[in-house]
Order: C-alpha cells, then sequence, then structure tokens
C-alpha cells in the first residue's frame, strides 16, 4: 500500500521512517521528503499504537507499537442481533483511499439519542452447518477504543445525525459486521450488517 494513502487530513496516523542509520522516526515530508518518494522501511499506526500496515520486518517496530492481539480461533454461535434498527444506520462503500481489497464501512446515528460502540466484530460463516467464525484479524471482538481509532470517532459518544467511517475495512463473504450499540439512556441493542459479498473496487 502506498504510504501516501495514509497521509489523511481528516485522520492522523503515527508514521515512522527508517532513517539512514537504521533508527525509527516519526515521518516528516521537510525531512524525508514528499511520500510518494519513500523507499525505506514504514509502519503506520492508530493512536492506540495498533499496526495498521507497514513494511518492515515483524519483529523489528518503533516504540510502543504492536500488531493487533489474536486469541484462539473458534467456532461459535453468532449472538442474537437484529438486521434492521430505526436507531442506525450501517453501509458499505468502495474506501475513498483505497484501489483494491479495501473498503469504507460508515455508520450514523439515526436516533435522537447518542450512543456508543461497546464492542464490534465480524463473522463469517464456518462451513454449511458447523456455525460462525470471529472473523478478524484477532479472531475476537474489537473493542470500544478500537472503535474510536478506527473510525476516526474524536468523542466516546456519537450524536444524533453523526456518521463515522473506517476506510481500511477488508474481507467478504458470507456473514456479517456486528455492533453492539449502548445508547445513553442506558438501553444496548445488537446490530448486524452483512459483509459485502465481493470486493468492493474503489472509484478513485
Amino acid at each position: 500500500m502506498s504510504l501516501s494513502t495514509y497521509i489523511r487530513e481528516e485522520q492522523e496516523f503515527q508514521i515512522f521512517i527508517r532513517s539512514n542509520s537504521g533508527e525509527w522516526e516519526t515521518y516528516s515530508p521537510s525531512v524525508h521528503g514528499p511520500a510518494d518518494s519513500i523507499n525505506r522501511d514504514y509502519v503506520i499506526a492508530y493512536s492506540n499504537g495498533e499496526i495498521v500496515d507497514n513494511r518492515v520486518d515483524v519483529n523489528d517496530l518503533p516504540p510502543n507499537t504492536h500488531y493487533v492481539a489474536e486469541v484462539p480461533y473458534e467456532v461459535i454461535k453468532m449472538p442474537d442481533c437484529v438486521a434492521d434498527d430505526p436507531r442506525v444506520r450501517i453501509s458499505h462503500e468502495p474506501s475513498a483511499y483505497h484501489q483494491h481489497g479495501y473498503y469504507c464501512t460508515k455508520l450514523t446515528n439515526t436516533s435522537e439519542i447518542p450512543f456508543r460502540i461497546a464492542r464490534f466484530s465480524a463473522f463469517s460463516k464456518a462451513g454449511l452447518f458447523r456455525g460462525y467464525r470471529l472473523s478478524t484479524i484477532s479472531n475476537g471482538w474489537f473493542s470500544h477504543e478500537q472503535f474510536m481509532c478506527w473510525y476516526n470517532v474524536q468523542s466516546e459518544w456519537i450524536g444524533p445525525e453523526c456518521t463515522v467511517a473506517d476506510q481500511d475495512n477488508f474481507g467478504f463473504g458470507n456473514g456479517y459486521w456486528v455492533f453492539e450499540i449502548e445508547l445513553k439512556d442506558k438501553t444496548s441493542i445488537l446490530v448486524k450488517s452483512r459483509l459485502p459479498k465481493k470486493q468492493l473496487k474503489s472509484t478513485r
């Protein structure tokens, strides 16, 4: 993936570049030149240190960065959840930044009450009769803190008519994204949105 893909005005990533002496440095256009001209090792991470993309040996990372932690793979029953709820709208569309393999997931609060995402995950069918598996890079649920980083949420609660988006989703097939939503009135819902059945091609 191009390094320039991650230099976005609306979302700040941590971007590290390998210096000529082999040390990690925070990327600066005035020091390292335009992003499209970078041929060195690099690491892009969210604000919580989780790595989004990299061109580097897996055991040689900048300080305070890490890959998403994995849990053991297992086949499970998908939790009871609804496909449609008037309080939230979820959509998938081509990513504004990636040409292939990634897509954008948008989530809009269509209620009159602020809500937060307590956790979320993707579930894929594990054979015809075996149930589902958590088909994420961690094999588990993602947290509220991860949602805030990945969807570029600026405050804990998503207000009415507000939309947040993750431009770096990937994966498709027979399954669902599932979001556990906590409303500020103390109610909660589990909402599912079907995964794209095929790769969404960018219109860029």
